[in-house]
């Protein structure tokens, strides 16, 4: 074969190859990239989350509404950021999600879109009428279970969207 080529053969091999490289960014991460995620159980679920992320726990009951609240907070190497996961259940809830969605929006949330069978709200200027949601900032993503509300508070739509992306009934 001729050495001109070869090294066009080999050009074209070592370009398609560094295409290859950029193309496929973050699809050899599991050999060692980024922070890795461990599957958690809540309340009837699980969600994925990262490894080594810290949960804490606690229930509490007021005029007919029980709710189970799971304070989460990731490690460092996943940003040290925190999520809540929160479990309503009771006589006195709401039916739907957009009823749930209603009674947030006439306190200042806004709605900010559906995603599957999720609501993302913005709360960043949400005053509560009751005392234990005086602190809600962020967003929400809510879905109705055929016994609860399943509620979880993170940072932004995006990170919302991918832990709800795992999210499995058990």
């Amino acid at each position: 074969m001729d050495i001109k080529k070869i090294l066009a053969l080999l050009i074209i091999a070592l370009a398609l190859f560094s295409c290859l490289g950029a193309a496929s960014a973050g699809l050899f991460d599991f050999f060692g990239g980024g922070p890795k995620n461990q599957t958690y159980t809540f309340d009837g679920f699980t969600l994925d989350l990262p490894e080594g992320s810290q949960i804490n726990d606690t229930k509490q009951s007021s005029a007919g509404i029980n709710f189970h609240e799971y304070l989460v907070f990731f490690p460092t190497n996943a940003n040290g950021t925190s999520i809540n996961v929160i479990i309503y259940t009771g006589d006195n809830l709401v039916k739907t999600v957009d009823e749930y969605v209603n009674s947030l929006t006439t306190n200042g949330a806004k709605f900010v879109d559906k995603y599957g069978n999720w609501s993302i709200v913005d709360v960043r200027n949400f005053t509560s009428p009751t005392e234990h949601n005086t602190n809600v900032t962020g967003y929400l993503i809510i879905t109705r279970t055929p016994n609860s509300f399943v509620v979880i508070r993170g940072d932004s739509p995006e990170q919302l969207k991918g832990i709800v992306d795992t999210y499995k009934t058990v």
